[in-house]
């Protein structure tokens, strides 16, 4: 059996340990190693489910994301609208209205902060069924290297943990777009019940040096299912495979076109450029008016596959 000394020594320690989780609490109010309460950026249950998010810095145009059925779209430019990764954006949503988040309050605002100790450059804009606004969230910039971040809600300025460190997230930048589009858009554009395979075919060639010929515009190469069942079925891999990495407003000036009727009469307008910026070279996709920056080596090598086509049948 224990000693009355041992049993004396164990009741000592709970008491100075029961103690001090209860003192130092009050003696050390540095609201900055308080514990925090469980609260949530956004009270999203007062306005049912999110619908829409509006994300803007003030200097670049702002990013809305909206809920479209099950799935979400980017909004750029006020009208253009893309897919976006879905899985990323609930992960995003999930993460701001998490009800078991760790808010510390603050009754200062560091002065010494990157930002100057008053600017909060990211708003965040939340909103619910019937535009009704669930939420709105200004954020400063990261706390360098503690993965934390400095928000002001109505009810006062907080620390979090850093809702941005989603993988692949990150509107430090809201220039960045990038981070929340689908990168592979056209993965499925020529398959599935709803839409068929490519069936006709014309090529447009607007190169410099390219003789006009067939049409006014540049030189036209029609293509049929019949007649290039191989090379319209390469043609189709290499549109589905294409990986964006941006998207951009910028105007395209045409290298060459594409243009792909599909068996349920679909018509599919493909254009395709190139942007020359800061000595780098980049391709652009345009399809329906949107513009997605590709590989410039993935449009040039499509551009190569038509043009050798083209010599094959002459």
């Amino acid at each position: 059996m224990k000693s009355s000394r041992q049993i004396y020594v164990y009741i000592l320690v709970a008491f100075l340990s029961v103690f001090c989780a209860v003192v130092f609490p009050l003696v050390f109010r540095d609201p900055v190693f308080s514990p925090g309460k469980k609260d949530v950026l956004v009270q999203a249950g007062e306005s049912g489910e999110i619908s829409a998010v509006r994300i803007e810095d003030g200097f670049n145009i702002p990013v809305v994301l909206e809920k479209h059925g099950y799935s979400w779209v980017l909004v750029f430019d006020g009208n253009l609208i893309y897919p976006a990764d879905n899985f990323k954006i609930n992960d995003f949503v999930s993460g701001i209205t998490e009800e078991k988040r760790i808010l510390r309050p603050l009754s200062f605002y560091p002065a010494d902060s990157d930002d100057g100790g008053h600017d909060f450059p990211v708003k965040i804009t939340v909103y619910g069924e019937n535009s009704t606004t669930a939420g709105i969230i200004r954020a400063g910039s990261s706390e360098a290297g503690g993965g934390f971040r400095y928000v002001k809600l109505p009810s006062g300025i907080f620390k979090t943990e850093d809702f941005f460190s989603v993988p692949g997230l990150s509107i430090e930048s809201i220039a960045a777009v990038k981070n929340w589009i689908d990168r592979s858009p056209f993965r499925d554009v020529f398959s599935g019940q709803s839409h068929g395979n490519i069936q006709h075919m014309v090529f447009r060639d607007f190169a410099p040096g390219v003789d006009m010929e067939s049409e006014a515009e540049g030189y036209a190469t029609s293509f049929s299912a019949n007649r290039d069942a191989s090379m319209i079925g390469r043609i189709e891999d290499m549109i589905s495979g294409i990986e964006c990495s941006d998207i951009t407003n910028i105007p395209l000036e045409k290298f060459f076109e594409i243009e792909c009727t599909t068996g349920y009469d679909r018509r599919l307008v493909f254009s395709y450029g190139f942007i020359f910026s800061d000595g780098g070279v980049y391709g652009v996709v345009s399809e329906s008016g949107r513009n997605w920056i590709a590989g410039a080596e993935t449009v040039l090598e499509l551009y190569n596959v038509c043009k050798s086509s083209i010599q094959t049948n002459l």
